[in-house]
């Protein structure tokens, strides 16, 4: 038994659906196309976030190489005393050697400098918690980074923004 659906009802209950990156079932890319094909919709790839292509972060190390999407890192650290630098993201936490400022050099604006030792992804900042000498920026309830007293105005700033 075939059902007909008119084109609006599909429009219409498909108006908000969104593309969630992760593991899919097979073929569900195919079964979008056809679909996009058929009632004149527009067909948007897997991980397809904009219009804008995705930037990314690419690391490696002795033990890894890695391409972490910008929008999934929360901060990168100096390890203190060392020449390694401590990447946290939402799939966890790398190291990999190089310098701060070499780090910031290959990162878009959204990135700041908010402490000797840290950079932080604005976007993803949800809180700013503030004390006398220096801010915590939290990413998450368990995630945060510190934000001192002379990156603090230009932090602020760019965060309100």
């Amino acid at each position: 038994m075939k059902i007909s659906i008119s084109d609006n009802i599909i429009k219409y209950y498909l108006r908000n659906v969104y593309f969630i990156n992760g593991h899919s079932y097979a073929g569900k890319s195919t079964m979008v196309k056809m679909l996009a094909d058929r009632h004149d919709m527009i067909f948007c790839c897997e991980n397809y976030q904009s219009g804008m292509p995705e930037k990314f972060f690419m690391l490696e190390n002795k033990l890894e190489l890695l391409k972490i999407p910008f929008d999934h890192i929360f901060y990168f650290e100096k390890i203190k005393g060392t020449h390694n630098i401590c990447i946290v993201y939402i799939d966890g936490v790398s190291t990999f050697k190089s310098d701060l400022q070499d780090v910031l050099q290959k990162l878009d604006s959204n990135f700041i400098q908010c402490h000797k030792s840290y950079i932080a992804f604005i976007p993803n900042i949800m809180r700013i918690e503030k004390f006398p000498t220096y801010l915590t920026l939290h990413f998450t309830e368990a995630i945060n980074c510190p934000c001192s007293m002379l990156y603090k105005n230009e932090v602020l700033k760019k965060w309100k923004s």
